[in-house]
């Protein structure tokens, strides 16, 4: 069942497939701005301070979660422009990008499209179901420094439906790049010096 979907129009096909368990919800404290990896982006509730992972960074939902455990998480990796991602068309490089920094050989589920940069960017949605069943949609997008940026948003499958279409639509719509070599910029990429 392959198409192209909104992320909202596919997670509630999924839902009518097989329904989600339902979480109750407390009310967070105000959100702050993050400025990652060259971009800025305020979610609409309190998440984690920066968490480094694998290949990149993530900020996790409730901010008081752990790696692991979270019930929404926001990851992003940075791809320096290089020969091999030059020479891929837009099905390869989403191939690679699973694989090789996601750690996931399985092919999307569907095929979802969001506003994010000002840019309408196609991206993959996956419907994980495992010990813990997820919700994952992946977007590849171009920055003015020649740099691309892997941004996968995943979801419990025990949050609402609507509660991920809205942490997923305030992150989308709040991003925006930051000047290149400005302080912000710069400032940016930071929490990479404290990994080490």
């Amino acid at each position: 069942m392959k198409g192209s979907w909104s992320g909202l129009g596919w997670m509630l096909t999924l839902a009518m497939l097989a329904p989600l368990p339902i979480a109750a919800q407390v009310a967070t404290p105000s959100a702050r701005t993050y400025d990652l990896l060259g971009i800025t982006f305020k979610p609409a509730v309190s998440f984690s301070e920066p968490t480094a992972v694998k290949t990149g960074v993530a900020v996790l939902y409730p901010a008081t979660a752990t790696p692991g455990n979270e019930d929404f998480r926001v990851t992003l990796i940075d791809m320096p422009p290089n020969n091999l991602q030059e020479n891929m068309d837009d099905t390869e490089l989403s191939q690679w990008v699973r694989f090789s920094l996601l750690n996931s050989s399985a092919q999307p589920d569907a095929i979802v499209e969001r506003t994010i940069l000002g840019k309408r960017l196609t991206g993959d949605a996956q419907f994980r179901r495992s010990r813990r069943p997820t919700y994952e949609e992946i977007y590849i997008l171009p920055l003015s420094t020649g740099h691309q940026l892997v941004v996968s948003f995943e979801a419990s499958a025990q949050l609402p439906l609507e509660k991920v279409e809205s942490l997923i639509s305030t992150v989308a719509q709040s991003m925006q790049e930051l000047p290149p070599k400005s302080k912000e910029w710069k400032n940016s990429y930071q929490w990479q010096k404290q990994k080490k």
